[in-house]
């Protein structure tokens, strides 16, 4: 599941494109109350631009996160070796450290 905080879609002006009708409740290593849905949003990475959906999840203090199911669909792959993203146009990025997610959020 890709997830991203609620004050990142405000902040980026995505709440018209909200679905609040898909609400919830998220359960895994921690617990947290989903808002909502962005079914289609265009991300800008580094390796181009890549079209994706997010549950939007209440805690403001995490980071975003791109699901594993999300990075299939999208032919991604990932090396824990290197600890990069492999895109399919030959392009890596490298993963994020926990400091630095919690320096961006």
């Amino acid at each position: 599941m890709s997830v991203i905080p609620a004050n990142l879609i405000e902040a980026c002006g995505l709440t018209e494109i909200l679905d609040t009708n898909y609400t919830g409740q998220m359960k895994g290593v921690g617990e947290d109350k989903i808002v909502g849905r962005v079914h289609y949003v265009e991300v800008i990475l580094e390796c181009g631009v890549y079209p994706c959906s997010f549950t939007v999840a209440s805690n403001n203090s995490m980071p975003p996160i791109l699901g594993i199911d999300m990075m299939y669909n999208l032919g991604l792959s990932i090396d824990f070796i290197k600890k990069q993203i492999h895109f399919n146009n030959g392009c890596s990025i490298p993963f994020i450290s926990r400091s630095h997610a919690e320096l961006e959020t």
